[in-house]
Formats: C-alpha cells, structure tokens, sequence
C-alpha cells in the first residue's frame, strides 16, 4: 500500500481537499435553507429543501485534475437544472395541492412564488427569468464545450475543440450574472412574524391579528459567485497579456533542416529568451492560420545559443522512455542532463545514471534523432563518461528483405556498431519486456530513488505506472512521471 501510495498520494490529496471543500459548502449551504426561519415558507413550497435531501455524494497533473474538475462541474450543474426544474413545478402545483397555507401565500403581493397564474405553462415561466434565461446560456456552452472535448474530436478536429473551449467566457459570465435577478427570497420580517408560531395563526395582519404581521419577502443578498471566479479570471487574462507581448518580439530562424525521415527541424534565436528542458513554444504560421498558436517540443538544451522546436534533475538515476513521436521532449532532457554532468562547475550533478528507452515503429524513425545519440557518444566517451547513458532502441515491425540482407553483411564488418542506427548500443527488435526491465532495474539500484519519465501513448503509460508501483519498495522507490504530448 505504501509503494501504490508513493506515485498516486499527492493527486488524490489534492483531488479529495478539493472534494472536501465543496462537500462542506454543500453541506453548509444545506443546513441554511433547511433550518433557517428565514426559509420556512419557501421550504412549504418545495416540501423538500431546495437542496434535496438524495443528493450527496457529489498536477504535473494539471490536466488531468482540470478534467476531475469539468466532471464535477458537469454533474454539478445537472444536479442544478434537475433541482431547479423540480423546484418550478412544485411552485406551478401549489395552486391546485389545496392547501390552505400556499393558498395563502400566492395571493400575497410579495411575489415568494415567481409563478403568479394557476394555469401557467411552466417552459415559459422558466424562460420569463434571467436565472432561466443565463441558465440555458451556461448549460448550452457546458455542453459545447464537453462535448468537443472527446478524444476523436481533439484528434481529428482540433480547431472544433479548441475554440468550443473558449466558450468558457460566455460561461463565466453567464455565472456571474445568473443569480443577479434570483428567484429565491427570504423572509425579512422574522421579527414581527415568526414562522414556527405564525404559520397556522391564519388570517395574518390587523385586525384580526395583532402578534402575526403579513409576512414580508425580498430577494436574497448580491450573488457571491463573482468572489469564487474573480481570481482565475485576472491569472488568465494576465496570462493573455504576457503571451499577447511575447508573440510580438522579433524571431529570428537561423536554420531549416528537412531530415530524411519527414521530420522539419527549425532553428530560432530569440533576444533574453532562456529554455527549460521539456519546454514547449507556441508557434503560429499567420500565413496558414491567423489566431491559431501551436505547441512544439523544444528539442534544444539551455546552453544552445539556439532554441528549436519534468524535472529530471532530482534522481540519482533516469529512466527516460519515448514511443514513436513521443522522444521529442528527451531530445533537450538528454542533452541537459550531459551538460550538468560535464560543467564541474557548478557543482556535481546529483543524476548519476540515464537510462533512455526509445520505441518506433520502422527504422526510418530513428534517422534525425540517431544524431543527436552519435554526437553524446562521442562527447561521453572523449570524457570518459560512456558509462553515463544507456539507451535502448527497439524496432516494433519487422525488416524487410533488403535491410536484413544489409544486417547480415555488417556482421563481418570489423566496425562494431548497429548495422540500423549506426550506434555502438545494437537496436532490439520487438517489444520491450518491461517487468523484467523493471526487475533489473530495481536490483541495479537497490537503495537509490529512480525517477522515471514517459512520453508516449496512453496504453503503454499504464503499464509502466503499474510496473513502477510493482517495483517500489522501502529502499528502492520508483517515481513516475507522464509527459502530456
């Protein structure tokens, strides 16, 4: 339990204190509308509470807790329109339930049910309100927006999902002025009328009543959303700023490299910019799409005097793992983590041991990063350092006649180097057996923290999340960290 608790701990620490929070506003809000005297002959209306009695169970994770949040929000807000629309026909049935206490109250001036006619039809009646009204605004917009954010819709039809997200502004303000003109009241005068006594007490006023005054009603106090909102809402609008000033600064592109293997390299240089290694950039091509800005993974290091297109540092050893696309972000890992181990310095680097996993498809994948590999392995070897990084490349399919032919005449070539890569490491063919990896791995080193850091498909991050939880133990702890790619 400890072992599981160790890499899955902090997302749900952070996801239940969030959970905690709203449960007890729910529940505080709760116990007001249902035991304030204030509320006393709304509750009449709407024989539950307003909140119904049934409902209650309602970081590099970032992402995936903004989606634990638009699921809350989601069964939130149906839980609201679902309470609402309830609440509504409980106020329509009122004039036909017999009672003598509602009867009484609807024919008071004070408006404490919002449906003023018997034969109302209670579409339009939802529809006479501005929290009718700004609620179908913001459910439309929450609907757009979830809806255009399933994965085949991300994929295939990017530009869909990226400007249904920016309906949020609609939903921000909606929210904000949903309750401005609310439908619910409280009673203002528990001082001359008091509800415990007074309900049953009929006909109320003087004359025929001195102790039990009409009760008086006024809508609730200036809504509180704006205060739960106002803070996010200043960080993104910030946030705009800053990315609107930066995306004017001047670009210089210093070099374009078509690499065989269909992959575009574009070196930049821009004036007081300093790269973080796994930084992305936006890049926008006005020329293809005026207002659409695009996430690249930087494949340069800080200590280029160039940039192009997880925090590795804290372990004594790596585990980098890319599947196809996904070695992007290592390309800049890789190289920052040999520049702190070669600069003494500033001081010795605590990350001892890199070990680099790679699995592609077809040797054609391994063409434009097979460089950046030679360039390390000589720079490591000049330093004798090339027991510094361990990769391991593995070809998915199969080869063709042509290429296994070329492997076999290699074979009596006195160069011993992949016949595939051109590297010292020989490339292995299939899939990785990653329990047993992970195994060795452990035994290796016993006693260390091993941070591990994957970039790939879902599939193949479960099982590695699984294989480093396996694996952790009291000495040897395993840390794992997914790039979202």
């Amino acid at each position: 339990m400890a072992d599981w608790w160790l890499n899955e701990g902090p997302k749900y620490i952070i996801f239940l204190l969030w959970m905690t929070i709203n449960v007890i506003l729910f529940a505080t809000t709760y116990v007001n509308y249902n035991t304030d005297k204030k509320y006393f002959y709304l509750r009449k209306y709407l024989k539950y509470a307003i909140c119904s009695r049934r409902v209650r169970r309602l970081m590099d994770k970032n992402i995936t807790f903004h989606r634990y949040i638009g699921y809350m929000i989601c069964l939130a807000t149906a839980i609201h329109v679902y309470a609402h629309c309830f609440n509504f026909l409980y106020f329509l049935v009122s004039y036909k339930a017999g009672d003598p206490l509602l009867n009484t109250l609807n024919q008071l001036n004070t408006s404490l049910n919002p449906i003023r006619f018997s034969n109302a039809d209670l579409t339009t009646e939802v529809l006479k309100t501005a929290p009718g009204i700004t609620g179908i605004i913001i459910t439309l917009a929450l609907i757009l927006m979830y809806a255009s954010s399933t994965e085949v819709i991300r994929r295939s039809y990017f530009e869909i999902f990226w400007y249904a997200h920016h309906l949020f502004v609609i939903f921000f303000i909606g929210l904000c002025i949903h309750a401005v003109i609310g439908v619910i009241k409280v009673q203002v005068n528990l001082d001359t009328h008091d509800p415990d006594y007074c309900y049953n007490k009929r006909p109320w006023g003087p004359p025929n009543n001195l102790n039990c005054s009409i009760p008086i009603f006024k809508r609730t106090s200036t809504p509180q959303v704006w205060k739960w909102v106002i803070g996010p809402i200043v960080l993104y609008i910030f946030e705009r700023i800053v990315r609107f000033v930066r995306s004017k600064q001047k670009v210089v592109i210093s070099k374009v490299i078509n690499h065989p293997s269909k992959v575009l390299e574009i070196q930049m240089q821009k004036r007081g910019f300093q790269s973080v290694a796994g930084q992305y950039v936006f890049i926008n091509c006005p020329s293809i799409a005026r207002f659409e800005w695009h996430p690249f993974t930087l494949t340069s290091a800080p200590g280029d005097d160039y940039f192009s297109v997880h925090d590795v540092f804290l372990y004594e050893v790596a585990i980098c793992i890319g599947a196809g696309i996904g070695v992007t972000p290592f390309a800049s890992i890789l190289k920052s983590l040999w520049y702190k181990q070669r600069q003494s310095d500033a001081g010795p680097s605590k990350t001892k041991k890199v070990y680099f996993f790679w699995i592609c498809p077809d040797s054609n994948a391994f063409e434009w990063f097979a460089e950046l590999l030679k360039s390390l392995e000589r720079e490591m070897l000049s330093h004798d350092l090339g027991d510094f990084l361990e990769y391991n490349i593995y070809l998915t399919r199969g080869l063709s006649d042509k290429q296994t032919k070329h492997i076999m005449l290699r074979e009596t070539d006195s160069e011993a180097v992949d016949a595939i890569t051109g590297l010292q490491q020989k490339t292995h063919y299939g899939r990785p057996r990653w329990d047993q990896i992970f195994s060795d791995l452990a035994s290796t080193h016993s006693g260390s923290d091993l941070g591990v850091f994957f970039c790939g498909p879902k599939a193949l991050s479960s099982v590695l999340h699984k294989e480093c939880n396996k694996n952790t133990s009291a000495n040897t702890r395993f840390f794992y960290n997914k790039e979202n790619f």
